[in-house]
């Protein structure tokens, strides 16, 4: 039977509370994370799609679900996950993104969107939903907390002025607050959801390509499903096969890739690269 992230909880208002039973009700399903949830009314008759990503490279969206939501406010969505990850959930151009776990129940409020935010054009908008009963240890709740301690070290007046040293120590000192802040949670997509978005954050200053690489690959896991750890790994490499093959003085890339179409040619050319001498990381 899924796991629920819900606890006890005595709340205010009655549509929240309708909303609890309406979550915890009927657990038998074939898919092994369900989100119920409640748009607000200026959404009702509107389809709301749920979508997740093909794969951390090509960033392509996949519709998982789709429902239309009720003249009451009330959609489900479903989708079998066998690790955790981020989903979209979307209705026309309004975008919200929930990270879910397998076997786990979600109840959330789709909030309206706000006119100033309404540019009446294509463009992707952004909301946050709400949760229904969770606690401080939810995986969701981490990451908000954790996005509000990065707003509140790198977004003052001042931090336009920061010279490079500077922010090398202000995300040194980030990190050494979540060691600590964090020290007690047991989530390990969590633990290194922080651990590579302050790689990200080093990535943005231009750290440095041998403080980025043997920091968090050289002898790290690839986690070819975690979200954060992708991001990375795709800012961290881009343009780097050519920049890596550049001073060959064979076949050039385009003539191993295009003429040759030869996987083994390229794979033997990337193995001289210093970092590239893992299999499995030449082969990413």
């Amino acid at each position: 039977m899924p796991r629920s992230p819900y606890t006890e909880t005595s709340l205010v208002k009655s549509c929240l509370l309708f909303l609890m039973s309406f979550v915890l009700s009927n657990q038998h399903f074939c898919q092994n994370v369900t989100i119920r949830g409640k748009a607000h009314l200026s959404y009702a008759g509107k389809q709301i799609g749920l979508f997740k990503l093909a794969d951390g490279i090509t960033k392509i969206d996949q519709r998982e679900d789709q429902d239309t939501i009720g003249a009451d406010g009330f959609f489900e969505l479903k989708l079998q996950s066998e690790f955790t990850q981020p989903v979209f959930i979307r209705i026309n151009n309004v975008v919200a993104k929930l990270y879910v776990e397998p076997d786990y129940v979600y109840g959330i409020t789709f909030p309206e969107l706000e006119e100033s935010n309404n540019y009446k054009n294509d463009a992707e908008l952004e909301v946050n939903v709400g949760l229904v009963g969770a606690d401080s240890t939810e995986l969701n709740i981490l990451i908000s907390d954790y996005e509000e301690l990065v707003n509140g070290m790198f977004t003052s007046a001042d931090s336009r002025f920061y010279s490079k040293p500077m922010m090398f120590k202000k995300i040194d000192s980030l990190k050494l607050l979540c060691d600590k802040r964090y020290e007690t949670i047991k989530n390990d997509y969590f633990k290194n959801y922080v651990d590579y978005s302050i790689a990200s954050i080093n990535a943005s200053v231009s750290r440095g390509e041998n403080y980025l690489i043997n920091g968090y690959i050289i002898g790290k896991k690839i986690q070819y499903n975690h979200y954060e750890y992708m991001q990375f790994f795709n800012s961290c490499f881009s343009g780097y096969v050519k920049a890596a093959t550049s001073a060959n003085k064979g076949l050039s890339l385009f003539q191993i890739i295009n003429v040759k179409e030869d996987y083994n040619l390229l794979s033997t050319l990337l193995k001289k690269d210093k970092f590239l001498k893992s299999d499995s990381l030449r082969e990413l």
